[in-house]
């Protein structure tokens, strides 16, 4: 005798979920501060403008983003001073960290740009 063949097992595919959308807050993200600082720009930010014054003799102003190099300009009114006294720039950015050194005295403003 013999028996009777087994019926195969059919596996459904697990349905894979949609990724979720970060939602993004109907207001728009901004900090600011003066000399260095450490602080957290967060992840749905595109782009990003900076903008800085200082009003004394030379001072550098660095920015990093999420590890990145984004500005290292010099301040001020001295000779060597690339930026003058008042720096703005807009950059593409994917938030993260941000880190401003060697900036002492530097007033600066970030704005998320949309």
């Amino acid at each position: 005798g013999g028996g009777s063949p087994t019926a195969p097992v059919v596996v459904a595919p697990t349905p894979r979920s949609a990724p979720t959308p970060i939602a993004t807050p109907s207001t728009i993200w901004g900090f600011s501060g003066t000399g260095d600082s450490v602080f957290d720009m967060p992840t749905y930010i595109r782009r990003v403008k900076i903008d800085a014054f200082y009003g004394g003799r030379c001072q550098k102003f660095v920015v990093r983003i999420a590890g990145r190099l984004v500005v290292n300009v010099i301040m001020g009114n001295c000779s060597v001073a690339d930026a003058g006294r008042d720096f703005t720039g807009t950059y593409l950015t994917q938030g993260g960290v941000v880190e401003i050194t060697h900036s002492t005295g530097v007033q600066w403003t970030f704005i998320e740009m949309r």
